[in-house]
C-alpha cells in the first residue's frame, strides 16, 4: 500500500509539473517574436489587436493601467498565438507591492477573455478591481476578473484579487479551457453564485503548484473552488479563509452520471473554509478523488461532505458503499 501511494504522489506530482512547465523559470512562452513596452490601456488594447496567427508576444507593463472598456481579447480567428504580461523586468521585486497592476475601474465586463486556441500568459503582477462602496451594498454587480472559454490562462507569480462575477468571481473556465498557475494568489474575489475564487466546467483543467486561494466568497457554492465535469490537479497549495454560502467553503466539486470529475491532489491544505455543509471540500460520489499528503481540517460546516444526486448526504443512504478510488486518504480533525 506505501508503495502505491507513493508511485501515486510521484505520478501526480509528474503529472501537474508537466503541465505546469509553461508557468515556470519566470517565462510562460519562448521564442518571442514581438515585444511591447506599455503604459496606458490604449497601448495594451493596441498590442492585442496587431497579433497574427501563430505569434509569441511579450508585453512590458512600465505603469500601473486602468481599465474603463470592454474586455480585452485576442482579435476574432486568431491560430496558435500567445500573449505573455508581465511587470517590466526592472520593476519586478520579491513584494508583491512592486508588481505592475491592471485595474478596472468601471464597466461590468472582465479584464480579459480567452477563446479557444489563444494563450494568455500573466507574470508578476495584479489583475483587480475597483470596488465602490456601493458596488459591494449591491451583489449582482460584476466587475474585473479573467474568462477562459476554450482557450489556455498560464500565471506565474501573479494574484487575481477583488473581482467579481456571476461564476468564477476571480477565474471561470469552460469549454474545455486550461487554467495552470504556479506561485499565484487568488484572494477576496466574489461570485454571485458559485466559485468565489475559480469555476470550472465543461470538461476544463486547472493545474495550481504552490499557490493559495484564500479570501473568496460565493453566495452559493464552492466559496475557493466550484468544479462541475472537469479536473483539479493541485500541488502545494493552500486553500483557506474561503466562505460559501451553501456547501463546499473551500472545494465544491460535482458530476452528472454521464459526465467525469477528478480531483488529484497532494501535499496541499484545506482549512478555515465556511460552509452550510462540507466547509473543506463537498463532493458527489461519482468525483474520482486521489488526495495524498492533505490536511483537511479546522473548516466550518464539517471538513467533508458527500453529496448524492438528491444533495443528500450519501452515508445516509442505505447500502452505499464508497468504491476505492473514491475513499479520501487524508487527514480529518
Amino acid at each position: 500500500m506505501k508503495l502505491l501511494k507513493y508511485m501515486f504522489m510521484l505520478s501526480c506530482a509528474m503529472i501537474i509539473s508537466t503541465l505546469l512547465t509553461g508557468c515556470s523559470g519566470g517565462e510562460i512562452i519562448e521564442n518571442i517574436t514581438r515585444e511591447y513596452t506599455i503604459s496606458n490601456e490604449v497601448e495594451l488594447r493596441a498590442a492585442f489587436a496587431g497579433v497574427r496567427n501563430n505569434e509569441r508576444v511579450r508585453i512590458n507593463l512600465a505603469n500601473d493601467i486602468q481599465l474603463t472598456g470592454d474586455a480585452v481579447q485576442f482579435p476574432n480567428g486568431i491560430t496558435g498565438s500567445s500573449i505573455t504580461i508581465r511587470t517590466q523586468p526592472s520593476a519586478i521585486r520579491t513584494q508583491s507591492s512592486n508588481r505592475r497592476s491592471i485595474t478596472r475601474v468601471s464597466g461590468s465586463e472582465r479584464h480579459f477573455i480567452v477563446m479557444p486556441h489563444a494563450t494568455l500568459g500573466l507574470e508578476d503582477i495584479i489583475i483587480q478591481s475597483q470596488q465602490s462602496a456601493s458596488d459591494v451594498s449591491y451583489p449582482t454587480v460584476v466587475r474585473g476578473g479573467i474568462s477562459i472559454i476554450g482557450g489556455t490562462l498560464g500565471v506565474n507569480g501573479a494574484e487575481i484579487i477583488n473581482n467579481r462575477w456571476s461564476n468564477g468571481g476571480g477565474v471561470s473556465v469552460e469549454g474545455g479551457g486550461i487554467f495552470s498557475s504556479s506561485n499565484g494568489i487568488i484572494s477576496n474575489n466574489f461570485a454571485v453564485e458559485n466559485g468565489g475564487g475559480v469555476f470550472l466546467q465543461g470538461n476544463s483543467t486547472f493545474n495550481m503548484n504552490t499557490d493559495r486561494i484564500s479570501g473568496n466568497t460565493a453566495t452559493g457554492n464552492g466559496g475557493g473552488i466550484a468544479m462541475d465535469n472537469s479536473r483539479l490537479n493541485v500541488s502545494s497549495s493552500s486553500i483557506s479563509g474561503n466562505t460559501a454560502t451553501g456547501d463546499g467553503g473551500g472545494i465544491i466539486a460535482t458530476a452528472l452520471p454521464n459526465q467525469r470529475s477528478q480531483i488529484n491532489a497532494s501535499n496541499t491544505q484545506i482549512s478555515q473554509n465556511t460552509a452550510d455543509r462540507g466547509g473543506g471540500l463537498a463532493i458527489s460520489p461519482i468525483v474520482i478523488t486521489h488526495l495524498y499528503g492533505m490536511t483537511i481540517q479546522n473548516n466550518v460546516g464539517g471538513n467533508t461532505f458527500y453529496l448524492d444526486e438528491l444533495d443528500i448526504p450519501v452515508e445516509s443512504l442505505p447500502n452505499f458503499q464508497p468504491s476505492d478510488e473514491n475513499r479520501v486518504p487524508v487527514q480529518r480533525h
